[in-house]
This record gives structure tokens, C-alpha cells and sequence, in this order.
């Protein structure tokens, strides 16, 4: 019968809610014997946590994260329950704590005394803010700290929480931390590649010594854990490449990880996606600029009004369905007039809700290409930061199926566009980064089997650059005048 790794090893669990069951179901699951110690009467605090809760009222959240574990009622305030605990740790190998410091040792149980009784023992403390602290590490106060609320949530709402308390699950299981999800966080210089001294003295205390050092996207960590070589039957050979942000690695899954080609993802909000040689960051405050896993950097341009706009520019201009949008489009002279439709308050550019009108003024008839030739525009506009010309256009989302408005998209940006085949693409670009990072793959022979186009490229009409440009340019003048 094969046996799992860590049998035979016996483990005293003192801690409660969720990284510490957390750290010894881990244990458990690979053979330890856990035995979870909790408060007398009332029991870990997650036994009443729900809904959801189980046909026989345990508490789903309790039950998932204390399988494989024997629970032991125990009252530190009892000469008989603290004897038998003594008793239970003097034949432990490890044990695992989260309280503050000084309240075990005020029921006799002190580490360096315990440690030295039992010489094999190990000793888990579980904090939020390092062994020393007084400070109660509660799960939401460190994601607020981290600035991970900030990234979390609507783009002009207030920070949120995760719906998980993912730090917890993370606690213990720390690896580096890659140029993308470190300019994601706002806490690193994106030309050194290494956290910004300034930015973590104002996020918290001592921050620095916290984290996790910042690297390249292609960083080994290191193998995989022996817990997923025993749960899932992973090869014990497998190596692990850092993560990353959904963000840039979805960049390497649409074939987009050098510069000159530029995806576009036309959906609720437009979102351009471009890698940057070398580092580049936007002087306006608007696009961002990340890590690119493959080196260099990235830009990410987002704006809010997508198809919501497109979808009202429809309904004004009467048209029941797309295809008869698309005669519209396709009826109107191109490069006359242009629209920057903003039904709701923008952030690229940040404008009141309202539109932007330049070159001839717009008709009923002739809106829906004015409308759509102003958001290519205005994508067009600001991602010049990005500095590198556009060779390619991959576009993506609901609307880049749609024939009229990929030619617009072609004009606008002089480039050949092609409609991205991929799905999951963050999936995709993870993989992708494993395969070159950890087995020794080149992108270049990636690529062109994972990340093919759609079949069909739609040509730009060259002879409409230089009235794109004027329109450009009366864009950047409107966007430089005060609101």
C-alpha cells in the first residue's frame, strides 16, 4: 500500500479560524496525524460561520479546512486540560499557533521552554504582522494595507475585499513576486524592476521586510510541493514558474508578448493591450504600464465606455438590430466626422458623462461610424505613450466580430487586423510561460500553434491615414482644453 509522506508525524494544532487549520489540513491531507485543539463549549469560531452549513449543521467553512484532523475540547483555565496538552506536545513533532504573544506562555505553554523539553519539535507561529506584534492580523486589514482592496472591485468604486480571504490561504507559501503583479500592487519601480522605497513607507511599517523580493515573469521558484506530487500525482520533477497577473499573462496567451502588436478587447469597457520596448510609462496619468513576463513592459489602456455606448448610439439612431447598425456604418463616408461617445463618466479620457464631436458635425444617419471611428481614435490617442508601431491589430470581445467595425479599427490604426481564435487566454499565457521558463520552450515556436488568429485579415486603406491624423490631432486639442 503506498504510504503518503508525512505519515507517522504527529501534529498539535492550537490555532483557529483559517491559516492555521489551513497549514495543518495541508499536513494532514499528505499523512500527518493532526490533532485540533479547540476552545471548550463553543469550538473554533468557524463552527458557526454560514450559510452555507451542512445537512447536519456543521459550518461548510469549517469542514473546509479541517478534514483529515481529530478535534480535542480543551479549557487553558483547567490544571487537567493544560496537563493533558503538556502531554500531547511532549510527543508531538510539530505544533501549529496563532495567538498573539505572551498569551500561551500566561497558560504555561512557552515555546523556548517546550522546545527545549521536546528537542525534535517544531514550532509554528502564525502571524499577521510578524512574531513580535501586538497587532491582531486580521485577514481584511491586510489586504487594505497591501493595497490589494485598491485593485479589487469597480474601477471608480471603493477598495474591496476579496471574497475569499486569499492572504490567509497564501500565508506560508510565499514565492517572489513578478514585475507585473508587482506594478499591479503600485508598491514597485517599474524601471528598476524592484520595490519602490518611497511607495512602501507611505502603504505600512517595516513593509519592505515583509515582502517577498520582486522578479522577472520567467523565475523559477523552484519544484512543485510534495503536497501535489501525493494529492495529484504531479511528476516530483516539475518545476514552478512565479505567477503573474491575469493581465500580463493573457498578453503572452494572445500572441502579443513583443512589441508592434496590439490587442484590442472590445467588450462592456475597450481595453488595448500592448508590449513596450523597454520601459515606458504614460506621462498623462491614464494608461498603465506593467511588468510584461517576457520582458520589458506593458501597457494597458482602458476605457469605460465600450459596447454599452455603442449599444445607445444604436438605440438613438433607431436601429433594431446590428446588421442594420452596420448598413449605417457601411453607408457613411469614412474619416469626416467623429464621435467620442461617453454615456457614462470615463476615466480614458476622465470626462463627465457627454461626447466629444470633431470634423464635420454628425447627423442621425451618419453617428454610428462617427461613434465608432471616435472610440478607435481615442484608443489610438492614448496609447501613443506606448511608442512602438503598430504592425498587427488583434482584436477580440463581442464586437470585433463584426465586419464594419474591424475595417474602422484597420483604418484608424493603419494596421492589418485579425480576430484572436483564443480563449482563456490567461490560462493560456500561463502555460505558455511554464513551457519556456521551466521545460526550455522558445515563445517563437509557441506561438504560431497556440495563439493562431481566426482565419481572414482585414487590409487598412493607407489613403485615409492623413484624415485620421487630422482627427487625431483635434481630439488632443479638444482633450487639452479645460472642462
Amino acid at each position: 500500500m503506498k504510504t503518503l509522506p508525512l505519515e507517522g508525524v504527529k501534529v498539535v494544532d492550537l490555532s483557529r479560524v483559517l491559516a492555521g487549520p489551513h497549514c495543518s489540513m495541508a499536513l494532514g491531507d499528505l499523512g500527518a496525524h493532526i490533532i485540533k485543539v479547540e476552545r471548550s463549549g463553543s469550538g473554533d469560531d468557524t463552527r458557526g460561520w454560514g450559510p452555507p452549513f451542512a445537512s447536519d449543521g456543521e459550518s461548510a467553512y469549517f469542514l473546509s479546512t479541517n478534514r483529515n484532523k481529530l478535534s480535542l475540547a480543551a479549557d487553558f483555565r483547567s490544571a487537567s486540560d493544560v496537563a493533558l496538552l503538556h502531554e500531547l506536545i511532549a510527543g508531538a513533532d510539530i505544533v501549529i499557533e496563532n495567538f498573539l504573544p505572551g498569551v500561551l506562555a500566561r497558560y504555561s505553554f512557552d515555546a523556548d521552554l517546550l522546545l527545549a523539553q521536546n528537542t525534535r519539535l517544531i514550532w509554528c507561529t502564525i502571524s499577521g504582522f510578524g512574531p513580535s506584534s501586538m497587532r491582531p492580523g486580521y485577514d481584511f486589514v491586510v489586504q487594505a494595507e497591501s493595497g490589494w482592496m485598491a485593485i479589487t472591485g469597480e474601477p471608480d468604486g471603493a477598495p474591496m475585499k476579496t471574497g475569499v480571504a486569499l492572504v490567509d490561504l497564501m500565508a506560508g507559501k510565499d514565492a517572489a513576486i513578478d514585475t507585473g503583479d508587482g506594478a499591479g500592487m503600485n508598491l514597485m519601480d517599474i524601471r528598476k524592476g524592484d520595490w519602490a522605497p518611497a511607495a512602501l513607507a507611505a502603504t505600512a511599517p517595516d513593509l519592505a521586510t515583509k515582502l517577498p523580493p520582486v522578479r522577472p515573469g520567467s523565475t523559477v521558484a523552484g519544484g512543485i510541493s510534495a503536497y501535489f506530487v501525493a494529492r495529484h500525482g504531479f511528476s516530483p520533477k516539475c518545476q514552478v514558474v512565479i505567477g503573474t497577473g491575469d493581465n500580463p499573462s493573457s498578453l503572452v496567451g494572445m500572441g502579443a508578448s513583443k512589441p508592434g502588436k496590439v490587442v484590442i478587447s472590445l467588450g462592456t469597457s475597450d481595453t488595448l493591450f500592448a508590449a513596450i520596448e523597454g520601459i515606458r510609462t504614460d506621462s498623462a496619468g491614464l494608461g498603465h504600464a506593467f511588468g510584461n513576463p517576457m520582458g520589458g513592459s506593458m501597457s494597458l489602456v482602458c476605457v469605460r465606455n465600450g459596447s454599452l455606448a455603442r449599444e445607445a448610439i444604436r438605440r438613438e439612431c433607431g436601429h433594431a438590430d446590428w446588421p442594420a447598425f452596420s448598413a449605417a456604418v457601411d453607408a457613411t463616408p469614412p474619416a469626416v466626422s467623429a464621435v467620442l461617445p461617453m454615456e457614462e463618466p470615463e476615466i480614458t479620457p476622465r470626462r463627465p458623462a457627454g461626447r466629444i464631436a470633431l470634423g464635420a458635425a454628425a447627423t442621425q444617419a451618419t453617428l454610428p461610424r462617427a461613434a465608432v471611428e471616435g472610440q478607435a481614435l481615442s484608443l489610438r490617442y492614448h496609447s501613443r505613450w506606448v511608442g512602438t508601431p503598430t504592425t498587427q491589430l488583434l482584436l477580440t470581445g463581442g464586437a470585433s466580430e463584426n465586419p464594419s467595425v474591424a475595417k474602422i479599427f484597420a483604418d484608424v490604426f493603419g494596421a492589418p487586423v485579425l480576430r484572436l481564435a483564443v480563449s482563456d487566454s490567461a490560462a493560456l499565457g500561463a502555460a505558455l510561460r511554464a513551457a519556456e521558463g521551466a521545460c526550455g520552450a522558445k515563445m517563437a515556436d509557441l506561438e504560431p500553434v497556440f495563439c493562431a488568429p481566426a482565419p481572414g485579415v482585414v487590409q487598412p486603406n493607407p489613403a485615409l491615414r492623413a484624415a485620421y491624423d487630422k482627427l487625431e490631432a483635434e481630439l488632443g486639442q479638444s482633450l487639452s482644453r479645460k472642462v
